[in-house]
């Protein structure tokens, strides 16, 4: 199986979905669930067992056809090697530090960084917090909020309420 096609789509899949890095390819390729028609949410198994929705952008849906034609997978979308039944959280660690080091990029940047930037693009693109929440398949709000960040030029781009309403003119003291 060529090795950097999976890598590579291990990658995207983790970004665009907002997967943890098990979840990314800890599903058989049968968990691909059509809904109204459309192949636009999966459900995605995690480490503690839950199923979840989340989005599967048309894009990566194209990508991941042509890895299957290519890979041709027998169970797991991304099947380890050897003994072990799919691509272990070690392995895939090591290749996106290895991407990560290849572009510059810093320590700070590690696989869970991807789940971060998703819940932060999906905030600054106007996606509801609750929504986020499902999508992140997190228990509790507080969880969400921690995973969205803001840009500070985004910040700065917010109009203050008080600078919506119609100004009153003030009154004129009586004489």
């Amino acid at each position: 199986m060529p090795g950097a096609l999976l890598q590579r789509q291990w990658r995207v899949t983790t970004c665009t979905a907002g997967l943890q890095s098990k979840g990314a390819f800890a599903f058989p390729d049968g968990e691909l669930h059509e809904i109204g028609g459309e192949q636009s949410w999966w459900v995605a198994g995690n480490p503690l067992g839950k199923q979840r929705f989340t989005v599967l952008s048309q894009q990566l849906l194209i990508a991941l056809r042509e890895y299957w034609k290519v890979a041709r997978p027998p169970v797991w979308l991304f099947p380890g090697q050897g003994k072990l039944p799919h691509v272990s959280t070690d392995t895939a660690r090591h290749v996106f530090y290895a991407a990560r080091d290849q572009v510059g990029l810093g320590k700070w940047c590690t696989p869970h960084t991807l789940r971060h930037s998703f819940a932060t693009h999906l905030l600054e693109s106007g996606t509801e917090l609750v929504v986020i929440q499902a999508l992140l398949g997190h228990s509790t709000i507080r969880t969400t909020t921690k995973y969205t960040h803001v840009r500070t030029d985004h910040i700065a781009t917010v109009t203050s309420p008080l600078d919506t309403l119609p100004l009153v003119p003030e009154e004129q003291p009586c004489s």
